[in-house]
């Protein structure tokens, strides 16, 4: 059983996520719109396995929580490890970007 952490996903598709994911026996939370990441961290506990973050949707949102994430990182190791996920192609450039924050990248639709 995996501790998840889901951010910046609209209301819909983070409620079908969570309920996906809980059926599969995973322990789920999902972030408050705008959350920052001690936030999330406060609310949902500081263990988490993985933060599966949008990236398709509030752009500068995703990118302050990234930054929030890699310095958490720094200071107290690798977890969570990080997903992200976008519905929209955005080139090799993002997904490098993406990738040297520590993220592994995949496109849904």
């Amino acid at each position: 059983m995996a501790k998840i952490l889901l951010a910046n996903f609209d209301e819909e598709a983070g409620v079908r996520l969570t309920a996906f994911l809980r059926s599969e026996h995973h322990e789920v939370c999902l972030a408050l719109e705008n959350e920052s990441f001690p936030q999330m961290l406060g609310r949902c506990g500081s263990v988490s396995d993985l933060l599966v973050l949008d990236v398709s949707r509030h752009e500068r949102y995703a990118r302050d929580l990234l930054a929030q994430i890699s310095a958490h990182r720094v200071q107290y190791g690798p977890r969570p490890m990080l997903l992200c996920i976008s519905r929209a192609y955005r080139g090799a450039q993002f997904e490098l970007d993406l990738e040297r924050k520590g993220a592994r990248v995949v496109y849904v639709r």
